[in-house]
């Protein structure tokens, strides 16, 4: 269950990421 909740961290901050590059751009 830890490894999973990890790796939703990890697909959330990818998300973040990807919506600041959208909005910068």
């Amino acid at each position: 269950m830890e490894e999973q909740n990890s790796k939703d961290e990890f697909w959330h901050l990818t998300v973040i990421f990807r919506l600041i590059l959208t909005d910068v751009d």
